[in-house]
């Protein structure tokens, strides 16, 4: 792969932004739903691909609506680290390519719960039918203490199968149950 001078000059302009900044915690749970809310409001289109790592760093490429972003995860389960930033459409574009094989697309809608958002992705084209869930905490307090309200259904966690990296590469589980998203997707 030959990355152009501009390009090359984006990713060391990202490695010099981040250097004096810290990655965070991202503290974090996962569940599948079992039956969508009513009133979802209007969702945010989201596509996402993964660079290849072998050392099981997630590095993802977003785009959100009309942002785009460069997020490096380290770890499993519940914490885990992350920095995230905002980057340019030219970078997104170029970077693009190295996703291919590790992509996804979904709707993201925010729901205000209690003192918390949810986040509700309902997942497209290759994972079309497969609804999740995210709710992440300031404390681990929080998170140990959270009760999931009833349209939430089995925590998925700590399976390393149910991360959005996973399903980019993988495609859904065995044994998931999926949904008809028809109506919320029109």
């Amino acid at each position: 792969m030959k990355i152009n001078k501009t390009v090359f000059s984006e990713i060391i302009k990202i490695q010099l932004q981040n250097r004096y900044k810290t990655s965070k915690p991202e503290i974090e749970r996962r569940f599948l739903v079992k039956d969508l809310p009513k009133d979802l409001g209007k969702g945010t289109e989201v596509i996402q691909g993964y660079l290849k790592t072998d050392d099981g760093t997630s590095v993802r490429l977003r785009k959100a609506g009309d942002k785009y972003f460069y997020t490096v995860k380290v770890g499993t389960g519940k914490i885990r680290n992350e920095t995230e930033i905002e980057i340019s459409a030219y970078l997104f574009n170029s970077l693009w390519h190295l996703t291919n094989g590790r992509r996804l697309r979904k709707t993201r809608y925010e729901i205000p719960y209690k003192y918390l958002t949810i986040q509700l992705d309902i997942y497209q084209k290759k994972l079309k039918g497969l609804l999740t869930v995210e709710v992440e905490f300031k404390t681990l307090e929080q998170c140990d203490n959270f009760i999931p309200p009833d349209w939430f259904d089995e925590e998925v966690t700590e399976i390393k199968s149910y991360t959005n990296r996973s399903f980019a590469k993988f495609g859904i589980p065995k044994g998931t149950p999926l949904h008809n998203t028809k109506k919320y997707l029109s």
